[in-house]
């Protein structure tokens, strides 16, 4: 049996959340009292540290790449699915084609959603 990470057992919109805050680079110390204050879950902060270097080295490169947080967050599932490196090389040929219409390629890939 797989261990979980400390994420896996949060809410989704707590861990959303999170890896927002992880995305945008805040203090652990502040995520660490952001989640015992707001949610009253109390985490080490090597713990918060761990996960935040895991999430920033999964998804940095989207963020660099453009790619907005929101949009990561709405679609993780599907990206870890077809792989963050395979959605990073699709974003750069999509950016090459449409030049100055960074995500229309996202309306083509999900149907239209």
């Amino acid at each position: 049996m797989s261990k979980r990470n400390f994420e896996q057992t949060l809410a989704a919109p707590i861990r959303n959340a999170l890896i927002e805050k992880f995305l945008l680079h805040e203090n652990h110390q502040v995520i660490t009292e952001w989640l015992l204050e707001q949610h009253g879950i109390k985490a080490a902060r090597s713990v918060i540290y761990r996960r935040a270097k895991a999430n920033r080295d999964k998804y940095e490169r989207l963020v660099q790449l453009g790619m907005p947080i929101k949009m990561i967050l709405e679609n993780r599932l599907q990206i870890e699915a077809f792989g963050v490196a395979q959605v990073e090389q699709t974003l750069i040929e999509k950016l090459k084609e449409k030049s100055g219409s960074l995500f229309s390629y996202l309306d083509e890939t999900e149907g239209g959603r």
